[in-house]
């Protein structure tokens, strides 16, 4: 599909989202995406009351089905439940009990709902990479724009969805980085528009194949945003996994400096036109049948240097930093590593090192951040899931659990400026301020930390 164009005949966005499918990271993904395609209509996302999908006749925990609820309502979404009648048209009660009970407090805290977005980075979505770079491979683009969405909703970095369909200028100013996530193919517009969105003073993150296919889906000889990111294309690093290690330094902050960090994937051999060069880029000792002379799996450790890892560019007010390969793609794949999320992380904040509102809390907390502009407060949202361990059994794939128990975590928010009033929705919530910093101990799946100024 066309998100823009094939969308404009509906009444409102919607998508299914089903965590039991796609995992517990997906409903933020698609609610974000199914959002930005239109965002002056509703967003409904549709899922089950089931455990496994539509027709299992199982009921989720409550806990499990509030936080799927809060979480498109933090997003600006509704949550559309679907149910199955029984053999004999009756429904079961304890849906609607436990559903009833959800919606009753969404109900009550819908004032906290459906504000502005507050987002720092816009993550590009390019059909055309998706269509003609990943022909036949389609992971090979799909995967770097959701392991980039993953990445930064782990990191709590706030994140928008930004079509080719329909970007402009003046729509990616607003964003304080944008972000390619493998972003192989990009017109004459876009390239002008990038051009002039970093010239002034936007930040700009490229990963692997960016802007190096034209339209058409062939490999160029360079990338076409070479004097952007200040490197020139001199071939592929051509092994089916890569490392990458990193000096001690911002870039490497909770990555152990010159570690080797596997990375599946393809990568790119770059030298330097502008640029400053952080880190190695390394091939492996050995890669592919039909022997293995070190070790005996797929992998095998890393060898030499062939090139940097990460390049660092100014251009114009703006700044630019190409990866040479994929953590983002690596991320969103079958062998994730908290180092690809972290370097995402890094090169965001090194680019963009002071956000209006910084937010600090586990990785399993969708962090949502609105401002309501009337009401001169910026509303935090906190969505929760924690499911419980899992293990497959013999034969078995692998499934997403649910979340039975109630959370406790800490997390803290780092604002410029000093609130002139904090308060949560929950009693239980535990606040302290000092400064311009507010620590939360929070015991709920949904809470939102209310910040006026």
């Amino acid at each position: 599909m066309r998100p823009i164009s094939h969308c404009q005949i509906s009444d409102y966005n919607t998508g299914e989202s089903m965590p039991n499918w796609q995992g517990h990271g997906y409903p933020s993904l698609v609610s974000t995406f199914a959002r930005s395609i239109r965002p002056n209509v509703p967003t409904v996302m549709a899922t089950s009351k089931c455990v496994r999908g539509y027709t299992d006749y199982t009921l989720r925990p409550e806990l499990h089905l509030k936080w799927e609820v809060f979480l498109y309502l933090a997003h600006g979404a509704h949550a559309f439940v679907i149910d199955d009648a029984l053999f004999d048209g009756t429904i079961q009660p304890q849906t609607y009990e436990r559903l009833g009970r959800v919606f009753a407090e969404a109900k009550e805290k819908d004032a906290y709902f459906g504000h502005e977005r507050v987002c720092e980075v816009g993550l590009y979505y390019s059909l055309k990479s998706r269509d003609w770079y990943g022909r036949g491979r389609p992971a090979q683009y799909e995967n770097g724009y959701m392991g980039a969405y993953r990445a930064l909703c782990a990191a709590h970095i706030p994140v928008d969805a930004i079509f080719d369909e329909s970007a402009s200028l003046e729509a990616i100013e607003k964003y304080p980085v944008m972000f390619l996530p493998n972003t192989a193919i990009l017109d004459e517009n876009e390239l002008r528009m990038f051009r002039e969105y970093v010239k002034g003073g936007g930040r700009l993150i490229a990963t692997q194949d960016a802007a190096l296919f034209d339209i058409d889906g062939k490999a160029l000889r360079d990338f076409s945003l070479a004097d952007v990111l200040g490197v020139r294309f001199k071939g592929k690093a051509d092994y089916s996994l890569h490392y990458f290690t990193l000096p001690a330094g911002d870039l490497a902050a909770d990555i152990p400096p010159d570690y080797d960090v596997l990375v599946p994937g393809a990568a790119n051999i770059v030298e330097l036109a502008g640029a400053e060069a952080v880190g190695d880029l390394k091939i492996p000792f050995y890669d592919g049948p039909p022997f293995h002379p070190i070790g005996v799996g797929a992998y095998n450790s890393a060898w030499k240097r062939v090139g940097p890892a990460v390049a660092l560019n100014r251009f114009g007010a703006g700044s630019a930093a190409y990866i040479t390969f994929g953590p983002d793609v690596a991320y969103g794949g079958d062998f994730p590593l908290p180092e690809h999320r972290l370097l995402i992380r890094n090169l965001v904040r090194r680019l963009h090192p002071r956000p209006m509102i910084r937010v600090e809390a586990p990785t399993t907390t969708e962090v949502v951040m609105t401002h309501d502009r009337a009401g001169n407060r910026y509303i935090i949202h906190f969505v929760e899931c924690r499911p419980g361990l899992v293990m497959s059994g013999t034969g078995s794939p692998f499934k997403p659990n649910v979340m039975e128990d109630p959370p406790l975590y800490r997390a803290r928010i780092v604002l410029q400026q000093r609130p002139r009033e904090v308060t949560c929705l929950s009693r239980q919530t535990q606040v302290t301020q000092k400064d311009n910093t507010v620590a939360l101990q929070i015991e709920d799946v949904h809470e939102a930390v209310i910040l006026a100024y």
